[in-house]
């Protein structure tokens, strides 16, 4: 009689989220023991920054490099000399792969994907001042 009652005091005080990943666990397990396979969701190469394409493929991979031999070790440090700053996926869109993001970002993505965004307004901005009339300091006198 007493050990019924502790189950059911038991039961009220589990919160409703250890009853959720508790069954989620049990589903996982069989899962695997029945000789399925899991794959992770958030891959590294799922993190791939993809370029905007209003926006020059060559000035944001000059940008990238010039910002990595800024950084305070040298890509000859950090053994990445043969990882190009851009790649082409497969529906042809131009990416900077997350091992670049990795490096942008001191070994943070989202650290990466904050200097990727700042890198692609700099860009976009140098491009508007190109484009803007040029005029001259001291006006000309007549």
């Amino acid at each position: 009689m007493f050990f019924d009652l502790a189950k059911s005091l038991r039961s009220l005080t589990r919160s409703p989220i250890h009853s959720v990943s508790h069954e989620a666990h049990r589903f996982a397990r069989h899962h695997l023991e029945s000789g399925g396979h899991v794959t992770p969701h958030n891959t590294i190469g799922d993190e791939d920054f993809v370029l905007p394409p209003d926006v020059s493929a060559s000035a944001v991979a000059r940008a990238i490099e010039d910002r990595l031999r800024g950084q305070r070790f040298s890509s000859r440090k950090r053994g990445i000399e043969g990882v190009p700053p851009l790649q082409t996926n497969a529906d042809g869109k131009v990416v900077v792969p997350a091992e670049v993001m990795l490096l942008l970002g001191d070994g943070e993505i989202d650290r990466g994907r904050r200097v990727m965004e700042s890198i692609v307004s700099e860009v976009r901005h140098h491009r508007m001042l190109r484009r803007l009339p040029m005029r001259p300091l001291v006006p000309t006198s007549r």
